[in-house]
Order: structure tokens, then C-alpha cells, then sequence
């Protein structure tokens, strides 16, 4: 199978080494640092007990890779309206394209009956976009407990051996078949990944998660467990969460049990996406995992007070840093 990465951040570069130990055929596209890293000492991936090398074809140009079997788009949702003009140079009559990403994804916001004039401009671009360049059906959805981050350009710690998982779906039947061949393909690289009939329910249990340690770890530089531990941020821990569960019983997610103590221990050390972006300098996921939300919360007349705040203060942050336009909302 060839296998395009499109993307190595933490996730993409975790995945591209999985694939690597394979007999797939991997080949990334990735830019500056990254690249030259890559091209000169291979992608490293470190985990608890090993550390393993790959050495995939890398590129910035996307026409250099050609017509693969399956792509998996590992960028930052933010970057997706610059990368989808690139996707369909990768795309044949039979290609199927895997989404990573933090928050309520493209795909799955794209298939909610919801006025396109309702959501908020960060949400728009990104749609819009996506809609513009990538066929829905040939879409594969992904969500990720996998705890990592970027040691220096081309090496990935995998930081959590007890939050390290793959659930992939296929977004309509036509991309079943691939998909059971990229969960296949992780279970032979060492990852644990399975393949489920519908991604709804694990994509609202992880930003149950998400939602909270990603704003206020972003705002106070804790980590998840060190957030989810807290005295003092327990009441807004617990307000945010009962928002979003009361969001997702509109859109048919019933009651999701989270316990927050054990939910710490396993990310006892890990730093959130969000809080990464920001120490990074890079532009934080704000439109997918707490813009979306507001939005379905504001079409439904569902008072999210703390979650509206707390995308406030990590916008109102963001844009103090350079990091996000003064125009984002």
C-alpha cells in the first residue's frame, strides 16, 4: 500500500514511523526543519522501551509523490485551507483520505445540518475549503489517544505508553476497504488501532477531554494531569464538562463517565496539543475544538458560559502572542 503522510507534527510523524515498519510503501510531505531532518538522519521515533528509525521519501512537493492509496492529513486543522488546493494531486479514482485533528472535525461538521451563514469565521474557512478540494466520500475519519510531542525537527516521544491508540471509521462505505487496511497496517507497526462503524461518540468522549486541558493548559502552562489534579480549577473543570456533555446529548451521544483522576494519572505528564502550539508559536486549534462547539451550543440555545470564556481567554491570548489574526472571530 502507498501511504502518503501530509504532515509530521507529533501525530503524523508517530504514524509515519508505525507505517515505516511495514510493507507499506511511505512517503511524507513536510517543509523547512522537518524535511531536512528527515532527508539527513531519517524519523525518529521514541517510546518507553524503543526507539525507532525510518527513512520514508520526503518532500515539499506534493506532485513529487503522485497518485497514492491512502493519505493521511496529519496537519493542524488551522492549516488545512493552505493544504487542500494540494490534496487532489495525491488523489486517484481509488484513494481514500485519513483526517486527524483535534476538536469536531471538518468531515464530521460538514455532515450536520446547520446554516452555513451560522458559523463562525474560523469554522467557515476551514469548510469551505475542504468541501471545495476534498470529495466526502472518499474521507476516512481518525481519532487519537496517543500522547506525543516533537523532542527537535524529525524526532517524536511517544510520552505516554498508557495513551496510545488509533480508532479509524470510514466516513461513507466507499473507503471501508482502506480502512481496514490502515488499521491493519498500524496494528503491524506496534500501534494498537482498531476500525469502528461510526466515530461520533469517540470524537465527543476525546474533546470531553480535549475541550478543558487544551484551553487552560494553553492559559496556565499546566499539564493535563496537573489540570485535571487541580483544587483550583476544578470548578471550571467540571462546568466546562458538563457543557459539552449537554452538547453532545443534542447530537445523540448519550452519558460519557469520565473520571478525571484517572483520566490525570494517565496524562500525568503530557502537555496539550493546544498548550504545545502556543509555547511553540504556532496557531492553536481554537476553530475546531472550541469554536465548532459554541456554535452548535448557539444554534440550539444552549447556554455554554464557561466554554465561551475559556475560547475567549486562549483567542484573546493567541492573538496577544501573534499567533492567530486580530481577525479570527
Amino acid at each position: 500500500m502507498k501511504v502518503c503522510i501530509f504532515g509530521l507534527g507529533a501525530i503524523g510523524g508517530h504514524i509515519a514511523v508505525r507505517l515505516s515498519q511495514t510493507n507499506c510503501t511511505v512517503s511524507v510531505i513536510a517543509r523547512g526543519a522537518v524535511l531536512d531532518a528527515v532527508r539527513s538522519n531519517g524519523l525518529r521515533l521514541k517510546t518507553a522501551d524503543r526507539e525507532m528509525v525510518a527513512h520514508p521519501k520526503a518532500t515539499s512537493d506534493v506532485e513529487m509523490v503522485g497518485v497514492q492509496d491512502l493519505v493521511v492529513v496529519s496537519v493542524k486543522s488551522t492549516a488545512l485551507p493552505a493544504i487542500a488546493a494540494s490534496l487532489p494531486a495525491l488523489v486517484g479514482p481509488k484513494t481514500a483520505i485519513a483526517f486527524i485533528g483535534n476538536g469536531l472535525p471538518w468531515w464530521y461538521l460538514a455532515g450536520l445540518d446547520v446554516p452555513w451563514t451560522h458559523w463562525s469565521p474560523g469554522v467557515a474557512a476551514i469548510l469551505s475549503s475542504m468541501r471545495k478540494h476534498v470529495d466526502m466520500q472518499r474521507a476516512i475519519g481518525m481519532v487519537t489517544y496517543s500522547a506525543n510531542h516533537v523532542e527537535q525537527p524529525g524526532t517524536i516521544i511517544n510520552s505516554s505508553a498508557k495513551s496510545n491508540s488509533f480508532i479509524c471509521a470510514p466516513v461513507h462505505e466507499q473507503t471501508s476497504a482502506q480502512c481496514r487496511h490502515l488499521v491493519r497496517a498500524l496494528c503491524d507497526g506496534g500501534a494498537v488501532a482498531h476500525q469502528e462503524r461510526d466515530l461520533s461518540v469517540p470524537l465527543w468522549r476525546k474533546l470531553l477531554t480535549n475541550i478543558v486541558t487544551g484551553p487552560l493548559g494553553a492559559l496556565t502552562g499546566l499539564t493535563s494531569g496537573e489540570i485535571l489534579s487541580s483544587r483550583e480549577l476544578r470548578q471550571v473543570v467540571e462546568c466546562a464538562t458538563r457543557e459539552t456533555q449537554e452538547l453532545a446529548r443534542l447530537y445523540g451521544i448519550g452519558d460519557m463517565p469520565i473520571d478525571p483522576q484517572q483520566t490525570a494519572t494517565r496524562l500525568a505528564h503530557h502537555k496539550s496539543s493546544m498548550l504545545q502550539d502556543f509555547e511553540s508559536g504556532r496557531p492553536p486549534e481554537l476553530a475546531t475544538l472550541l469554536g465548532a462547539p459554541c456554535d452548535l451550543a448557539r444554534l440550539h440555545g444552549l447556554p455554554t458560559p464557561t466554554l465561551s470564556c475559556l475560547h475567549a481567554l486562549a483567542t484573546g491570548k493567541a492573538k496577544a502572542l501573534g499567533i492567530l489574526p486580530i481577525d479570527y472571530r
